[in-house]
């Protein structure tokens, strides 16, 4: 539970922790490795490519480029 991976990771997603929790990792894969229908896929990649696909990253990169040109 580090940086901004919070505002991506939710409880759908997936299983955050503190760093260096070592036990608390191995707990974390074991139970996704048993109920591995805890996690939604179809919802994980709706969201995915809603905000990492290269066609969003591309409208982004596109917004922030237009706003600092029209600056100038």
């Amino acid at each position: 539970n580090v940086g901004g991976i919070a505002e991506h990771v939710t409880t759908d997603f997936g299983i955050l922790m503190k760093p260096g929790d070592e036990e608390g990792l191995k707990r974390a894969i074991a139970n996704t490795l048993d109920h591995p229908e805890k996690f939604n896929k179809t919802k994980m990649r709706e969201y995915a490519v809603k905000n990492f696909s290269m066609e969003e990253s591309g409208k982004l990169f596109d917004s922030i480029y237009s706003q600092v040109i029209s600056r100038n």
